[in-house]
């Protein structure tokens, strides 16, 4: 991630929203935040054998401020059904809804039988 591009920008955009994210995480689920800690630690300390530009890595880990090491992005508002097949039942995903669009109000999980609705302030 390289600190001018899309996604240096979204990275420092998102700052606030990946903290309370991470907060959340640390209160339903300690262990699993502690390893995400960990894991970002890790990198800060014995990154720079795992990838080519560590100045590039260094300014990222200063910006990144969840402790998740993954992320999904669905940038279209219908998805075909999925089912995550490399994931545990212990692990925890978070969904998050972000947008301007109004005629977004429900989110169906078809595997579920379950329709959420949403509620979307300004």
């Amino acid at each position: 991630m390289k600190d001018r591009t899309t996604g240096g920008c979204w990275a420092v955009e998102m700052q606030e929203s990946s903290t309370l994210i991470g907060s959340i995480l640390r209160v339903v689920h300690p262990e699993l935040y502690a390893q995400g800690v960990e894991a970002v630690t890790v990198l800060s300390g014995e990154g720079a054998r795992y990838v080519d530009n560590e100045d590039q890595l260094l300014w990222a880990l200063k910006v990144w401020t969840s402790p998740f090491s993954a992320l999904s992005v669905i940038t279209n508002q219908s998805t075909p059904a999925h089912h995550d097949t490399k994931g545990r039942n212990e692990w925890l995903d978070c969904i998050v809804a972000l947008g301007e669009d109004d005629s977004v109000r429900i989110m169906t999980f078809p595997g579920l039988g379950l329709s959420v609705g949403l509620i979307l302030e300004p």
